[in-house]
């Protein structure tokens, strides 16, 4: 029987607290007298890009849910904004942000959370309202 690695290149995986991609499977591991016993991962954030880690054996990988299922309310405290040690709108609020600023930290505070298929389209939504900001700052002078 052929050993097949359990993950593929490009699927989503849990490893430790993180989600990320497998974006290459560099090796299979014999154990001792030959026995094999796995496969080697290298992990990324982002699809196709450089590995963020290299080396994970393969009993260190699930199947990954990017947001925890449990204890989710998603109109009062949604589970992409309350992962830290203080919720997302809290910290906007205690800085004062305005409008434009505070929609800026909130997609870079999700950044791949809500949807990890939407990780760089987030960043570019947080880019849009940081350049909305300046305009308007420059428009006060």
């Amino acid at each position: 029987m052929e050993n097949k690695p359990m993950y593929e290149v490009g699927e989503l995986v849990h490893y430790g607290s993180e989600s990320c991609y497998v974006i290459e499977i560099t090796e299979s591991v014999l154990c001792g007298s030959g026995r094999f016993c796995g496969y080697i991962y290298d992990l990324g954030y982002i699809k196709n890009e450089s590995p963020e880690f290299r080396g994970v054996k393969e009993d260190d990988l699930s199947k990954s849910c990017p947001i925890p299922l449990t204890n989710n309310d998603n109109v009062n405290h949604p589970s992409h904004y309350t992962d830290g040690n203080i919720e997302v709108i809290d910290y906007i609020e205690d800085k004062g942000l305005s409008y434009h600023l505070g929609n800026a930290v909130k997609y870079i505070s999700r950044a791949g959370k809500k949807n990890v298929d939407k990780y760089v389209e987030d960043l570019e939504k947080a880019v849009w309202y940081i350049n909305r900001e300046i305009e308007r700052f420059k428009s006060l002078k």
